[in-house]
């Protein structure tokens, strides 16, 4: 049970990763469309 804080750690960090992956996919396909929405 002692393993579960860094196990946590680890899945917030593959989410932190993903969730950069989307935003960078999400700012190319704006740009490439010029739409400029925030």
């Amino acid at each position: 049970m002692g393993n579960t804080r860094c196990d946590f750690k680890e899945f917030l960090t593959s989410i932190d990763m993903l969730l950069g992956m989307l935003v960078e996919i999400n700012v190319k396909k704006i740009r490439s469309s010029h739409l400029y929405i925030l």
